[in-house]
């Protein structure tokens, strides 16, 4: 259930291209990260948002959690929201934390994903996502052919790292 998913600060220090990694899309996206009005606080390890692309009138909520202190972290699958309906519902039971907007090129090769991101006023990060069932060591793996090391790792999501910035 979920993917796996590591992220890196940076770029990967060999070309995705050289190493088979083909192209999928290049988008500009805005994250908004949300918190429950129901009191329920997500802890630092997970976080919930919407995701609206350029182009695209759709959007997706989605959920993410980490184990402490780590860069590998668990996605459920997103779930698409297309109706207006929907999305006033989710800004009900939400509040907005912050909002960040980053220029993402995607990757895809043999089922994994590779986003690159050029995220605004944060930097550069690269995220390698694992097909659903495949174990850390091969996702650690594919890490490790682009030229990035556990060292390299950002055990934090997004809005972590822009809270952190803005303290």
């Amino acid at each position: 259930f979920g993917r796996l998913q590591l992220k890196f600060r940076g770029l990967p220090r060999i070309s995705p291209r050289d190493r088979g990694w083909f192209v999928e899309s290049i988008q500009r996206q805005r994250d908004t990260y949300l918190e429950p009005k129901s009191g329920y606080i997500p802890g630092r390890d997970e976080c919930f948002h919407l995701r609206q692309s350029e182009g695209c009138s759709d959007a997706l909520f989605i959920y993410k959690q980490s184990g402490h202190e780590s860069s590998l972290r668990l996605q459920v699958p997103p779930i698409p929201i297309s109706s207006p309906a929907s999305m006033v519902d989710i800004m009900e039971t939400f509040s907005v934390l912050c909002t960040i907007v980053k220029q993402r090129t995607t990757y895809i090769r043999d089922g994994f994903m590779l986003a690159v991101d050029h995220v605004d006023d944060l930097g550069t990060f690269t995220e390698i996502k694992a097909p659903a069932g495949i174990d850390t060591a091969v996702l650690l793996a594919h890490a490790q052919e682009l030229g990035f090391t556990v060292d390299d790792g950002v055990p934090y999501s997004y809005l972590h790292l822009t809270q952190q910035k803005t303290r």
